[in-house]
This record gives C-alpha cells, structure tokens and sequence, in this order.
C-alpha cells in the first residue's frame, strides 16, 4: 500500500447538507465515493473474518488507519492508531 500525502478537512452538517441539495453533481460523486468506500471496507472486512487471526489484526489495523483518516476528527485519529499498534 502507497502512502500519499492527504488532506483532512471538516464540513459542518448543516452546510454539507445544504450543499447536496443545491449542487447535484457534487452529490452524485460524494454519494458515489460513499457507496464506493462503504464496499471496500464491507469486502476488507469479510477477508479479515476468512483469515487467520494475525493477518486479520494487521488487516483490521490498515483499513482502521485509513478508515480513520477519511472520517474521525484529527486530534482522535493519533491516540487511536497508537493505540492500535500498541497493542
């Protein structure tokens, strides 16, 4: 897995709601990319139940970490991930 530089940014939900109602393109990709990123992690998740139990934690750990930084608020995602890999 390649690591990229991102960008973790948080929208309000009043205003990200406003935004899929008035703007239909943008809607149809983010719901897309939701529907998209919601079966990535559901098929990462069968694998992890099929394989063998360290595979399935270093499994569960790189989709948490990657899953963590597309949808937790910044400050949580450092003491989670390190918590994780101290275990």
């Amino acid at each position: 897995m390649a690591l990229e530089e991102c960008l973790i940014t948080a929208i309000a939900k009043p205003a990200m709601i406003e935004v899929l109602h008035h703007e239909p393109k943008f809607s149809e990709l983010f719901v897309a990319y939701l529907l998209t990123t919601n079966s990535r992690v559901e098929e990462d998740l069968i694998d992890q139940l099929f394989n063998s139990s360290e595979s399935v934690s270093h499994a569960f750990s790189s989709c948490w970490r990657i899953l963590a930084r597309k949808v937790l608020p910044r400050p949580l995602i450092q003491p989670l991930v390190k918590k994780l890999w101290l275990k």
